[in-house]
């Protein structure tokens, strides 16, 4: 299962995701702008979310608590995906 729960500003405009997907195949669409490449750049690793988590089984590809300093952030190298 991938487990997304982020929030990211990109300028006027804040993306606040909770999402758990199942293993498998899974179709992402939207009206052009609706955030769809965003979602997979930040499971990719190419856009550091503000906050939140997303992990894929018991892997963590990205944890920072709100207002948090500290944060782990897996490279998009190492994420395998």
């Amino acid at each position: 299962m991938l487990q997304i729960r982020v929030k990211k500003s990109l300028g006027s405009m804040l993306m606040d995701l909770d999402l758990q997907l199942p293993f498998g195949i899974t179709a992402v669409l939207g009206p052009s702008g609706a955030g769809k490449s965003t979602l997979l750049k930040l499971v990719a690793g190419i856009i550091r979310p503000d906050e939140g988590e997303i992990v894929l089984q018991d892997r963590v590809f990205f944890r920072k608590e709100a207002g948090a300093k500290k944060l782990f952030e897996l490279p998009p190298y190492r994420r395998k995906i």
